[in-house]
């Protein structure tokens, strides 16, 4: 490794092509320079550290406190003001500016022909049902290689002409001083330059610089997603972010409460590794709550409506003393949501519901499956008609304790010696149909006074716990 110091900043190399360092150093003293001039930014007193790699060499002692940027610098364009500006400004601004500050930068195209490329582009990406430029365009492998090879030009262009009609300065600070509010003047500079009125930039999408992972955001007016690694697919996001929305909004709507801020949400497309059995996750974060969701590659996140209900509970000051409640109400409005919406759970039921009506007679566990949902449904199960997800709910509570039965949700079971263990209440779909029994028989407000103190059970009921898991048991079971 070798090490070069400047005045503005430190540089390490993990490449032996001298000229090629020489240039990097030049080209970069360029943009932190005019970063510091036209824009004030960083503030002098901060530490560059910038270490450049050899291509697809894993990056060494890698971090947010310092810039790693590879050696062909594709991949890593708009890293360095990125940085810079403490992660605040979005990619298309972070590549733009970089290409703009660059000696080597090419002059003198024609600006009246390239605005027609550039809507030619626009008009194409709209066709494939891309979202508008922004940084969208920007993450790597998300769209077709055609678009993402015409954004940076495009973010140069755009950010030429901020400069010449003096209104750079403005838009980057929109970003450095979270003037949302400004934004729709962004979107005003942008059809003045593609000279077509009333044309926006997506602004929903922010691609984060990392050397090691690939991850972006999507802001939607309910959730901040981060979708970590992989190669993910633009439909499977926007996908995603709906379900997402419709979620947040419908458990805000049951607990009537509306939360002052986008829950966030952390999408990985594998297992966590240090808990494998966990789909997601709801943890503190500063004065909020956030949620991380995993393996949805290979199981669409439908657990993101079980974590908001924790997310919004705990947000409410509200902590079940009674481990089977909390996670009840979570899976309970995650079965009644996707009853309503008949999506993945709904979706992922009528089929195992198919695969057991045609074995049905294999078994007495497979032909009992359908006895219970028709007794729950109250008709017969016909397997070309919509089903009742809730009946679906009820049938897996009374399976689970049957020996040799798996149940198809892979409900999560309490041990014994777990906090409030319950033998009755011993796993997830045993906990849902016991909340939504209780919900439904006696009414939501007094479940909630439950919820937040179970020493009110016989108050509230006048019965105690036992005698209200015994009719819940009756009724499975009758």
């Amino acid at each position: 490794m070798s090490k070069t110091s400047t005045e503005n900043a430190e540089y390490y190399f993990n490449t032996t092509n001298d000229s090629h360092n020489k240039t990097f150093v030049n080209q970069t003293e360029i943009i932190i320079r005019n970063m510091q001039d036209y824009l004030d930014i960083p503030r002098k007193e901060k530490t560059i550290q910038i270490y450049l790699n050899r291509d697809g060499e894993i990056p060494f002692n890698n971090s947010l406190t310092r810039i790693v940027v590879s050696e062909d610098r594709e991949n890593s364009q708009g890293a360095i003001v990125s940085y810079l500006s403490d992660y605040k400004l979005p990619a298309w601004l972070c590549v733009g500016l970089e290409l703009y500050w660059q000696d080597d930068r090419e002059e003198g195209k024609s600006s009246e022909l390239f605005v027609g490329s550039i809507r030619k582009w626009i008009e194409t990406a709209k066709s494939w049902e891309y979202p508008d430029f922004g940084d969208a365009w920007f993450i790597p492998n998300y769209l077709e290689e055609e678009i993402v090879g015409e954004a940076q030009q495009i973010a140069l262009m755009f950010i030429q002409y901020l400069d010449h009609e003096k209104q750079l300065e403005s838009v980057v600070d929109i970003f450095l001083k979270d003037r949302n509010e400004d934004l729709n003047l962004l979107g005003e500079y942008w059809s003045e330059f593609i000279e077509t009125p009333n044309t926006a930039m997506d602004t929903s999408y922010r691609y984060i610089f990392s050397y090691e992972d690939i991850w972006f955001e999507v802001h939607t007016d309910k959730v901040n997603a981060r979708y970590k690694k992989e190669d993910w697919n633009h439909r499977q996001v926007v996908e995603y972010q709906n379900y997402l929305n419709q979620g947040v909004r419908y458990v805000e709507n049951w607990m009537n409460y509306t939360l002052n801020y986008p829950l966030t949400f952390t999408i990985y497309p594998h297992k966590n590794a240090y808990k494998p059995n966990y789909g997601g996750l709801t943890y503190q974060s500063g004065d909020d709550y956030a949620i991380e969701l995993y393996q949805v590659f290979e199981v669409p996140p439908y657990r993101a409506v079980h974590e908001t209900v924790h997310a919004i509970t705990f947000q409410m000051g509200m902590f079940s003393n009674f481990y089977p409640l909390t996670e009840g109400l979570a899976e309970a409005l995650m079965y009644e949501f996707e009853a309503e919406k008949r999506l993945y759970v709904y979706n992922k039921s009528k089929e195992d519901l198919i695969f057991t009506y045609e074995r049905r007679n294999e078994n007495a566990l497979l032909y009992n499956v359908i006895q219970n949902y028709e007794k729950y449904s109250g008709q017969s199960y016909q397997p070309s008609n919509p089903i009742d997800l809730i009946a679906v709910m009820h049938v897996w509570a009374n399976m689970a304790s049957r020996k040799g039965w798996e149940n198809p949700l892979d409900s999560l079971k309490y041990k014994a010696g777990d906090p409030d263990y319950n033998e009755d209440l011993n796993d997830y779909n045993k906990a849902a149909s016991f909340v939504h029994y209780l919900i439904q028989t006696y009414g939501k407000e007094k479940f909630m006074v439950i919820y937040a103190d179970m020493t009110k059970v016989k108050e509230t009921y006048n019965v105690g716990l036992d005698s209200l898991i015994q009719e819940w048991k009756n009724f499975l079971n009758d």
